[in-house]
C-alpha cells in the first residue's frame, strides 16, 4: 500500500511542476506585421497595426471600428503578444494568442486555429462584446 501511495505522490508532482511551468511564450511584431514565434501550423500569421486586421495561417480577422479608433495612436512599441499553443487543454481552452495593448490595460484572446477572438467560455465574441473589453 505504501508503494502504491509513493507512486501516486510521485505523479501528482510531476504534473503538478509540468503545469506550473506553464508561461505563454512572446510573439515578437516585426516592422513588416509579421508575428515570428509561432509554429509552423499557424504560419503565416501578421498584425497590421494601421487596420487591426490579424491573419493566421490564413484566417483573417478585422478587429471593429471602435477598436481601431481607440487605437488609432498606438505604437508598436505599445503592443505586446504572447501565445500558448502547447499547455495541456483543461477546460477546452484553445491555442491562442493574446494582444495586450499598454498602458490602456486592453487585452484580447484569439483562437489561433481560426483567427477569432474569444470568451471566457471560449465561444467566439461578438462585434460588442469586443467593444465591452473598451470599458474594463
Amino acid at each position: 500500500m505504501m508503494v502504491k501511495n509513493f507512486w501516486l505522490l510521485i505523479v501528482f508532482l510531476l504534473f503538478s511542476v509540468s503545469a506550473m511551468a506553464h508561461k505563454d511564450r512572446i510573439i515578437e511584431l516585426d516592422e513588416s506585421g509579421h508575428l515570428n514565434g509561432l509554429p509552423d501550423k499557424y504560419l503565416p500569421a501578421s498584425f497590421d497595426i494601421n487596420t487591426w486586421s490579424l491573419t493566421i495561417a490564413g484566417n483573417s480577422f478585422s478587429f471593429p471600428e471602435c477598436i481601431r479608433i481607440a487605437f488609432s495612436e498606438v505604437s508598436k512599441d505599445q503592443l505586446f503578444f504572447t501565445s500558448s499553443w502547447y499547455h495541456i487543454r483543461i477546460h477546452e481552452i484553445p491555442a491562442y494568442l493574446n494582444i495586450e495593448v499598454k498602458p490602456k490595460k486592453f487585452s484580447v484572446l484569439i483562437a489561433l486555429d481560426t483567427a477569432k477572438p474569444f470568451n471566457r467560455k471560449y465561444e467566439n465574441l461578438t462585434e460588442g462584446e469586443i467593444c465591452e473589453l473598451l470599458k474594463k
